[in-house]
């Protein structure tokens, strides 16, 4: 086949016109067989890449526009075949690159990751039998790549991480191309707390018409909570209370059973004798607090603990 002559044009009605863009500059007299190039037509019809051979430039990045047609008719039909090839060609070479890439052969699907993660953590929440636990597991990146694991991978939870709220769940893979993998998961634990049936006042002593159940989302409750209603049933609260809200430790403590300035009995037990003797309680206490009592008789300050109303214990 002979190359076109770039001395000589040909006109837009006899050819149709070839843009070369070359990638490199070519040395003089080399030839560039089956170079992919794109044809702009001069018909209207859209730009596609064809196959063609052609003469190079000096220049580099330069417009070639091609000589005399060739003395010989050209065979349209054979042409439009021969086009035809080189499509079906391209085609099936793409075809086989992609069956060969790393995406299509054996990447983990992440669907698979999660169920893993879902299934790791529903057993770790179990055994909660009076909570209702909710379990939500993040989205993984689809753009992820990663070697199919021959086993389920191995999921773990970091050092000190708990079972509520925001966390994320690890996948490890320990096979021939080990990866590890970190999924982001939520755990939302609702449990039936106490709370204020009404608005209580800093100081009132906790009866049971003042206590009801709510449901709560436990980790939404930083400060603690209550399951049992005899856990605040008798204390005092420490700071104003709205209504519905959840009571937590630090807003009840235990009433005052020994005040400052009271007569107080103290009872010191040596092995199985027991002495007893009168104090005056130089402070308040409550229930199991440690409390500093000045005895009566030897006016030595000592320290016990409250048993009960007006009552100290005193270890010796």
């Amino acid at each position: 086949m002979k190359h076109p002559d770039p001395g000589n044009t040909v006109s837009k009605n006899q050819l149709t016109e070839i843009s070369i863009i070359y990638e490199m500059k070519p040395k003089v007299g080399q030839f560039f067989d089956d170079r992919i190039i794109r044809q702009q037509s001069t018909h209207g019809t859209p730009c596609r890449i064809c196959v063609h051979t052609a003469r190079p430039t000096l220049a580099k990045n330069r417009q070639l526009t091609a000589g005399k047609p060739m003395a010989q008719p050209v065979n349209k039909a054979h042409t439009t075949t021969n086009r035809l090839g080189l499509r079906g060609n391209a085609c099936l070479i793409g075809g086989l690159l992609l069956l060969m890439s790393p995406v299509v052969a054996g990447n983990q699907p992440t669907e698979i990751l999660r169920q893993t993660a879902m299934s790791f953590l529903q057993a770790q929440t179990a055994k909660r039998a009076d909570q209702e636990v909710e379990i939500s597991i993040g989205r993984i990146d689809r753009r992820l790549k990663l070697v199919t694991c021959e086993k389920t991978p191995a999921a773990f939870l970091a050092a000190g991480a708990k079972l509520q709220g925001k966390l994320t769940v690890g996948l490890r893979c320990a096979g021939p191309k080990p990866w590890t993998v970190y999924v982001p998961a939520q755990i939302k634990i609702f449990a039936e707390v106490v709370a204020a049936t009404q608005p209580l006042l800093r100081g009132r002593k906790i009866s049971t018409t003042d206590i009801m159940f709510v449901r709560q989302e436990l980790s939404q409750l930083r400060n603690g909570y209550f399951i049992k209603k005899d856990a605040v049933i008798g204390k005092v609260l420490t700071q104003n209370l709205a209504a519905g809200n959840a009571i937590t430790p630090k807003q009840v403590k235990a009433p005052v059973l020994v005040r400052r300035g009271e007569k107080v009995a103290i009872v010191a037990a040596i092995g199985t004798l027991k002495v007893r003797g009168k104090g005056k309680a130089l402070e308040d206490a409550a229930l199991g607090e440690l409390i500093s009592v000045r005895n009566s008789q030897s006016k030595r300050i000592i320290q016990g603990v409250v048993t009960r109303p007006g009552v100290v214990n005193v270890q010796m």
